[in-house]
């Protein structure tokens, strides 16, 4: 009895335990590959667990229904957005992380506390999206323009040197009103980062005044709407990230923006030497104006596996696992030695990467207040009177203050519900 007793516990013991991972990412898709990456390389440095990755379909629909009905994957996918809107379904990983070997001191600084609300943490990012610039060099040489980094390096690569450089690289060669070469593309789409940069934002930090019509605000978004109806330096008033950085890779803009992960698409199009980075340029030397936030990992509430999940997070966010992100190149690592690493570096035919990488976490900071409550009619009216600027239709001064009242009402109506930090 007591050897079969023996036998049998034995093979529970070898048993694997098996979660799942669900992500809306589709298979082949890049962000699939980074998860598969983190999968593959937890389950095979040990024996105990297995990690399946699952695609959802109609995700953010889904999920909120799969937690709210006891049901959904041991592990989530969070998007920054959803992380605080769906906490009560998500374990509180707060105590995890206290509890583990991870030293914040070794991370990104600030990062954990990007998804702690005020003691809550339903979520952990496992990379973060700052904004770098991508440039044709051969276009700048053309041009007789130096080297973005000198600049940056000198404290002077500001909103007045960017739009020198845009108009000295937009080229109507035929005269005909239309150039064949833009200096840039894509920068009206950035709006919450320039605005950020001059200091300005929709809600007073302490979540009780609407502030998109202070002169911060005001300024910055006339400043982007001028790039097209003054500089005539960008094509229009309406592309897309992905759209301006496609415009960089068909050779008819001089300058594009991205996150760290879009320099695998500029490889795919243009050769080695033909395109390198900067740094983004600043309204004020220093002034951090990147939201230090990104998408992560959450843990469903209703997992029988919750200490199983926590060890595949713990991996992740491990030097082993933001190590594995530096080789896929995707987000920026949270690890500060996975983004000093050579692995995330390293990139054929560029002088800058290096300088630009280390820099990056320079951006971010935490802007409050962290959470509004039903805030979609604020977005609505802002993003509302921003297109009314960038269609030409009124100037940013008029824009802002004809939704002064009725954003102003919706922040007193939702006041006890803000989250600040």
């Amino acid at each position: 009895m007591v050897i079969a007793f023996t036998l049998v516990f034995s093979g529970a013991a070898l048993a694997k335990v098996t979660i799942t991972f669900g992500t809306w990412a589709g298979k082949g898709a890049g962000t699939w590959q980074l998860l598969e990456a983190y999968v593959n390389g937890f389950n095979a440095s040990q024996d105990e667990i297995e990690v399946q990755l699952v695609t959802v379909a109609s995700y953010d629909q889904k999920i909120p229904v799969l937690l709210a009905s006891g049901l959904g994957d041991d592990i989530l996918h969070i998007h920054q957005n959803n992380g605080y809107a769906w906490r009560e379904g998500l374990v509180n990983l707060a105590p995890y992380l206290q509890q583990s070997k991870i030293n914040p001191l070794e991370y990104v600084p600030g990062v954990f506390d990007s998804s702690n609300y005020a003691g809550r943490m339903p979520w952990i990012p496992d990379g973060l999206q700052p904004q770098m610039l991508f440039y044709n060099t051969y276009m700048l040489a053309n041009a007789g323009l130096d080297n973005p980094v000198n600049l940056h390096a000198k404290q002077a690569w500001n909103w007045e040197a960017f739009v020198t450089y845009a108009k000295k690289l937009t080229v109507d060669a035929d005269g005909n009103g239309t150039p064949e070469q833009w200096g840039a593309a894509g920068f009206l789409n950035r709006n919450l980062f320039i605005t950020r940069q001059n200091g300005g934002s929709v809600v007073s930090p302490d979540g009780t005044r609407y502030t998109g019509n202070a002169p911060e605000y005001v300024e910055a978004i006339q400043w982007l709407a001028d790039l097209y109806y003054v500089h005539r330096v960008v094509p229009n008033t309406t592309d897309s990230i992905t759209a301006a950085l496609n415009r960089l890779r068909n050779r008819t803009a001089a300058i594009g923006h991205y996150s760290p992960n879009g320099r695998t698409n500029v490889r795919a199009s243009l050769q080695p030497g033909e395109w390198d980075v900067a740094p983004f340029f600043e309204r004020v030397p220093g002034r951090p104006w990147t939201h230090l936030s990104g998408n992560g990992f959450g843990i469903n509430i209703n997992s029988k596996h919750k200490e199983e999940a926590w060890k595949f997070i713990e991996f992740v966010i491990s030097l082993q696992g933001q190590l594995i992100n530096a080789a896929v190149r995707a987000d920026l690592p949270i690890h500060l030695r996975a983004i000093a690493s050579p692995e995330y570096l390293k990139e054929e035919g560029t002088r800058n990467m290096d300088y630009v990488i280390r820099r990056l976490p320079e951006q971010f900071a935490i802007f409050t207040p962290k959470y509004i409550p039903d805030d979609g009619e604020i977005n609505r009216l802002n993003n509302a009177a921003i297109n009314s600027v960038f269609k030409g239709e009124k100037p940013a001064a008029v824009a802002f203050d004809e939704i002064a009242n009725t954003v102003q009402g919706i922040l007193d109506r939702l006041q006890g519900q803000i989250i600040i930090k």
